[in-house]
């Protein structure tokens, strides 16, 4: 429910954003753990970046598709996001198998969420509002609160 309410405040494109930024922190925590307390931990800062991640996802394709087209490209869409999750165990066992530490496994997993995050701020910075920065950094806090 928490995340629902935050995601109706907030356009998509920053949900988007506040969202990979978190999934992408919570990766990067997954490599530090430690104990059980801390995977918890973790588990729960990756839930929230993708609660707010992926419903924006498929909110942003459907405002940007024909409505013809709607259909067809949440398909492509959800195609692409299926191919990563099912690719991405089969090289991290591979990395596994040839005795790569397991923290160099989540900053190799990890670096390319942040160029992401990069990339979506700059594209956004472009195509957006020009206020940006201060919504962004006020939809993070609401996110993180």
């Amino acid at each position: 429910p928490l995340i629902y309410l935050l995601s109706r405040k907030i356009k998509p494109y920053y949900s988007l954003l506040s969202g990979s930024f978190i999934y992408t922190l919570g990766y990067t925590s997954f490599g530090l753990d430690h104990n059980f307390l801390q995977l918890i931990l973790s588990t729960i800062i990756f839930t929230l970046g993708e609660d707010l991640a992926f419903p924006a996802g498929y909110t942003m394709i459907a405002e940007i598709s024909r409505k013809e087209r709607v259909g067809t490209n949440i398909g492509i869409y959800n195609a692409f996001m299926s191919a990563g999750r099912s690719i991405g165990p089969l090289f991290g066992g591979y990395a596994l198998s040839i005795h790569l530490s397991s923290i160099w496994l989540w900053l190799i997993v990890t670096i390319p969420g942040y160029i992401s995050c990069i990339i979506l701020v700059k594209w956004i910075k472009k195509h957006m509002v020009k206020d940006l920065l201060t919504k962004y950094w006020r939809s993070l806090v609401f996110t993180v609160l």
